[in-house]
């Protein structure tokens, strides 16, 4: 993780609109506008940095897709976190692809990213999610994300997983992908049939998805995975990692340290990501053996704060916006439509869940293309 001491605030350009990251978008007609500014107005509360989406029983979170500032206590100075390449993007196009193999009902997992329409970096209002103090948790957004996700699932009976997803430097005589369950390790311990069990799981799943894979960069270097890392989601000095925040609702969680490298490749390549999505459907369903019935039915994964809102008709603006998608989503788009209009799901979460994919993925897809053209 890179961090970097700053003696003043800086406050930088927010980025820009999502609508118009995607050429293919940029014809839209009216009511199309219409419609993605108002999922913009459902999904990006001008109000909060970050987004948060509950949905599937597995959540991913990317804490450092944002410059942050960190510390100012228990004597340690206070200093800049530096924005982990990819992440943000990542915790996207995993969301979706995992949800998507865990049940065909599914339109995503849960996620938590910082708003790539709203958010600043090096705020002094954002608090860095893995780097907060038992005081902070009652102010930090993410921390009431994470126990509004278990609350939805308790009276499922359907195990919950968090995979935070981190970005560190390439080694210089390694690709490792450091497998972090610290967190558990600290609370339950390293002998509890939960730790023992997620943390074996995990590493044989992840080892098997760069078992023969091709070496990267001049010196040759292979992918593999560190399951003892210095980096494991867990801290010493008062701080509580989000990681560590789960554990602590007594939800297993693991801390995914990603080398650059990796991070591009899983942008990327499209084989490599494919088997590391299947990896982490594996593990949840390896570990925890979720009664099949539950996980495809409709609910108990959409909890009950969806399950209460309006019935609404089907939404023509909704179905036009879906058939605008890059022909790349479309198909997937419009088949999720067809399984939500026709199972009893609200009509208004249909229309907030794709609204929401659909911009995120042309970020997603934005940054995989400009990826493409560097590799070229």
């Amino acid at each position: 993780m890179s961090i970097r001491t700053m003696d003043h605030c800086k406050t930088t350009k927010p980025p820009m609109d999502l609508s118009v990251l995607a050429p293919a978008d940029r014809q839209k007609s009216s009511s199309s506008e219409e419609c993605v500014n108002l999922g913009k107005q459902i999904l990006y509360s001008r109000e909060t940095a970050h987004t948060e989406h509950i949905e599937g029983p597995v959540m991913f979170t990317a804490p450092h897709g944002l410059e942050l500032y960190r510390g100012g206590e228990f004597g340690e100075r206070r200093r800049v976190h530096l924005k982990e390449r990819w992440v943000t993007e990542l915790v996207l196009k995993l969301s979706i692809a995992v949800g998507d193999r865990l049940s065909k009902h599914m339109g995503t997992s849960s996620f938590i990213i910082w708003n790539p329409d709203t958010a600043v970096s090096q705020d002094p209002m954002n608090l860095d999610p893995n780097y907060l103090t038992a005081s902070d948790f009652k102010k930090s957004p993410w921390h009431k994300a994470l126990l509004k996700w278990k609350d939805a699932f308790q009276r499922t009976n359907l195990p919950i997983l968090h995979i935070d997803i981190h970005g560190k430097m390439d080694r210089k005589d390694n690709l490792d992908m450091d497998l972090g369950a610290g967190a558990m390790e600290a609370v339950w311990g390293r002998d509890h049939e939960v730790t023992k069990k997620v943390k074996q799981i995990a590493t044989e799943e992840f080892r098997s998805v760069f078992l023969g894979r091709r070496c990267y960069g001049y010196k040759r270097l292979r992918m593999g995975v560190e399951s003892e890392p210095q980096l494991k989601g867990h801290n010493n000095r008062g701080f509580h990692t989000t990681t560590h925040q789960s554990a602590l609702l007594g939800i297993p969680a693991l801390q995914l340290e990603l080398p650059r490298t990796l991070r591009r490749a899983l942008c990327i390549e499209t084989h490599l990501f494919g088997k590391f999505v299947a990896a982490i459907a594996n593990i949840y369903l390896r570990c925890f053996k979720p009664p099949e019935v539950l996980l495809h039915s409709i609910p108990p994964h959409y909890p009950p704060c969806f399950q209460k809102q309006l019935l609404l008709e089907e939404d023509a603006e909704t179905i036009e916006l879906l058939a605008s998608t890059p022909s790349s989503a479309s198909g997937f788009f419009k088949k999720k439509l067809t399984l939500a209009t026709h199972s009893g799901r609200p009509a208004a979460v249909v229309k907030k869940s794709h609204l929401m994919v659909k911009q995120l993925l042309q970020m997603s897809e934005r940054v995989t293309s400009a990826s493409q053209e560097r590799m070229i």
